[in-house]
């Protein structure tokens, strides 16, 4: 069991809830600190799916204009063999998010995979949460025995909480809520004629480093550049990606190439609008309009 895991479980028994959210503000705190220098060990996040059953407005992942799509549970196990080759199993955690991932019809067999590789990290899934009622017992007996915790995003949506804290902890299962009673956003607009300053914009982005994508053997240092093709798409524009904006996990000769790689600006940093980036922002229904992201 790594420190992080054992370090975690203590937390979360033995400390007040005050305490908890001090460490966690000086923990991310000092993360961003170190954004820019080459990790020391992998954090990474995967799609289950591009869409979701909520319509958040600017979604940094897209999702509110994405098709209907789930990941490959071939491909996925095909990454993290890949990936516990170059790491020999150690990473600090892994985020299964969306979209929505309990939207996935195999969610239960990518579960089972990637507590398979990465057991001895911290494994999470993402989800706002409404459709865990819903899931087979099953569901609930492979987050068990794979020691994955479920993290679920307030929004303004109904959920019955107290039933599924009922659930969570008839199955032994770590459960946590993130944001506060109203959800607010960080949003970058982007630029799309690609006329900002990729060092300047990395300098100063939140995602950098710390929201890495695994998105079919390639790892992206942030979500927006993983994505884009979701944007492009819906709104027929052309903001380019090209090989110098991930790192192939099959090209690397070991996890330091990799590390080293996503601590650095990459070209399509350029079409971030950094200095009109804004905080605070409530949550709402998405028109699916370009303006959301421009």
């Amino acid at each position: 069991m790594t420190t992080t895991r054992i370090v975690g479980k203590i937390v979360k028994k033995y400390m007040p809830n005050n305490v908890q959210k001090m460490l966690r503000y000086w923990y991310w705190k000092k993360i961003k600190k170190n954004q820019s220098k080459p990790r020391k060990i992998l954090q990474f996040e995967v799609h289950l799916t591009d869409h979701c059953n909520l319509n958040c407005a600017r979604c940094s992942h897209f999702s509110p204009i994405a098709p209907e799509y789930y990941l490959n549970c071939e491909t996925f196990e095909q990454d993290c063999i890949r990936l516990f080759e170059l790491t020999h199993g150690k990473i600090e955690r892994m985020h299964l998010v969306g979209g929505e991932p309990l939207l996935h019809p195999e969610l239960n067999k990518i579960l089972t995979i990637a507590g398979k590789y990465f057991n001895d990290g911290v494994i999470e899934i993402i989800t706002n949460g409404i459709l865990l009622l819903k899931q087979p017992e099953e569901f609930w007996e492979i987050c068990k025995k794979n020691k994955i915790t479920i993290i679920i995003t307030n929004y303004p949506v109904k959920r019955n909480d107290e039933k599924i804290k009922e659930l969570a902890k008839t199955h032994e299962i770590d459960l946590e809520y993130w944001g506060g009673d109203v959800k607010t956003f960080h949003h970058i607009p982007l630029d799309i004629n690609g006329e900002q300053d990729p060092e300047e914009n990395f300098k100063k982005c939140e995602s950098k480093n710390l929201c890495i994508q695994l998105k079919e053997g390639k790892l992206y240092t942030c979500p927006t550049a993983a994505y884009i093709k979701i944007f492009n798409e819906y709104f027929k524009k052309k903001l380019d990606t090209s090989e110098n904006d991930y790192v192939d996990i099959y090209k690397v000769r070991n996890i330091k190439e990799i590390f080293k790689n996503l601590s650095k600006a990459i070209p399509f940093c350029r079409y971030c609008n950094m200095p009109d980036a804004k905080s605070g922002i409530e949550w709402s229904i998405s028109d699916k309009k370009i303006t959301e992201w421009i």
